[in-house]
């Protein structure tokens, strides 16, 4: 069903003021609590806190910042760990970037393991965060500012809507769309909540292993991308994400034949 972008604006017409004060209230509080844990934090030197007050913006920074969080981490680690999940879960659910540097970092801090717990609960919980917020508050902003990039997006949705949980997985697995664009973008075109967290855990999981495996190495990296081996892995996983679509298609093809 292709969506009415004028309706769905006169729809949540009355209701967009109010979202608009709800959401910059959830954020102003989501700041608030990230800054009484970073006022709380354990006693760190002045050296680390210089890194620590600056956002990386190259490898050579993150490489930086990760030997200081290391070195902090032995001696704080639930506090990191409480720290590094509820930055993750801000930026994924109000669609900030970043999430990739703490992805990365998480390698460096955690381990292979335990880095990819955290982030694979922390990347799948704020996409659906990022869900919900769009679902109940979101969509008048969404569709005003995005209008164009929500139809286009429907219109491959509905093409894909007999085998759509694959698609969400093709979508993931690939840079085809950006995931933010995903997580605000499925409620308005209804994707069902339990098929859009299915696919982003599953999905996510391979580009999550990427960074995982870039952060135990970070110290010796060059560049923060994918490197040949690790994006034939991700072509080839999408491509088996779209095999059932295939063979759907061929059926529905064969059957209107007969």
């Amino acid at each position: 069903m292709e969506i009415d972008i004028e309706k769905l604006k006169a729809d949540t017409e009355k209701s967009l003021s109010s979202s608009k004060k709800i959401l910059v209230f959830l954020f102003i509080s989501s700041l608030c609590i990230l800054t009484i844990l970073i006022i709380s934090a354990p006693e760190v030197s002045a050296n680390d806190k210089k890194i620590f007050m600056s956002f990386p913006r190259s490898v050579s920074q993150i490489q930086d910042l990760s030997i200081a969080i290391l070195n902090y981490t032995q001696t704080s680690y639930w506090y990191v760990v409480c720290l590094f999940c509820f930055l993750y879960l801000l930026l994924q659910s109000f669609a900030i970037p970043g999430p990739l540097i703490l992805s990365i970092l998480a390698g460096a801090l955690f381990g292979r393991w335990e880095g990819l717990f955290y982030v694979s609960c922390c990347a799948t919980c704020g996409a659906s965060l990022c869900y919900t917020l769009s679902n109940f508050l979101g969509k008048g902003l969404i569709i005003r500012k995005y209008p164009r990039q929500v139809v286009e997006a429907n219109k491959r949705i509905q093409d894909h809507k007999d085998n759509l949980f694959f698609y969400l997985l093709f979508l993931r697995l690939t840079p085809i769309a950006p995931n933010w664009l995903i997580n605000i973008s499925s409620p308005i075109m209804g994707v069902p909540f339990w098929m859009f967290f299915l696919a982003t855990f599953l999905g996510l999981m391979p580009a999550n292993c990427i960074h995982i495996n870039a952060g135990m190495t970070l110290a010796t990296i060059e560049q923060v991308g994918l490197n040949t081996e690790s994006l034939l892995m991700l072509v080839g996983l999408a491509c088996l994400a779209l095999v059932p679509t295939f063979f759907m298609n061929r059926s529905k093809e064969k059957k209107f034949v007969d």
